[in-house]
């Protein structure tokens, strides 16, 4: 049985399992549902919708939307969602869909932009380290919305590597020294070293960001 908000109706499917089971009930009938039989549904506490995504652990399609609320960009829906099977509860985002976006590689290919593949990145270069899942959240959708702004179907990866390498300057020394280290494939400590020492003449603590990198190498 499913039951979901329909403006200022309940909509609720009826038992009988017979074609058409969807009922509409108005706040004035919900009192006179049990003769119908039809359970009367607190529609200030409990949201189904007829649009349901499948579990993960049970693969169940029957869930509710416990939460709902904006992203800090106002650009997706964040949903709070709860298996009624087996009562996992998992996140689900709703964006505006885009004309898609396509990478231009170093060399020449060209591939689907993807947003999740960033954030991967990211979190592997934060790893161990105390940055948060939804501040890197937050920064994969900056990087996906500013290419989106700047570029019509094409970006360069590296325009997308620059990126992603401010974010993680923003939110961790370490984080960022870690993926210029891989991303601009550094031929000799040397090189490296030059990088670090950039990055510590513009914070201003050279000894505290050497010695936090080699804490966490």
């Amino acid at each position: 049985m499913q039951a979901f908000a329909w403006g200022n109706n309940l909509v609720k499917e009826s038992d009988s399992g017979t074609s058409g089971g969807w009922t509409q009930l108005s706040a004035p009938s919900r009192e006179n549902t049990s003769a119908r039989g039809i359970e009367a549904v607190d529609t200030l506490h409990i949201v189904c919708s007829p649009y349901r995504m499948r579990c993960q652990r049970c693969k169940e399609d029957h869930d509710r939307v416990v939460d709902s609320r904006t992203s800090a960009d106002s650009r997706a829906i964040r949903r709070r969602r709860e298996c009624l099977a087996c009562g996992l509860r998992y996140t689900t985002y709703e964006r505006v869909e885009s004309t898609p976006l396509r990478v231009v590689k170093k060399s020449g290919e060209r591939v689907r932009f993807d947003r999740d593949r960033i954030l991967t990145g990211m979190v592997i270069a934060c790893e161990k380290l105390d940055v948060s899942l939804e501040d890197l959240e937050l920064a994969a959708s900056r990087i996906e919305v500013g290419c989106q702004e700047e570029f019509d179907r094409e970006v360069p990866s590296a325009v997308i590597g620059n990126l992603v390498m401010d974010e993680l300057r923003g939110l961790h020394q370490v984080a960022y020294v870690r993926f210029a280290s891989v991303y601009r494939e550094f031929k000799d400590t040397e090189e490296f070293r030059r990088e670090l020492e950039k990055l510590v003449h513009e914070s201003g603590s050279a000894k505290s960001a050497i010695a936090a990198v080699d804490r966490n190498a």
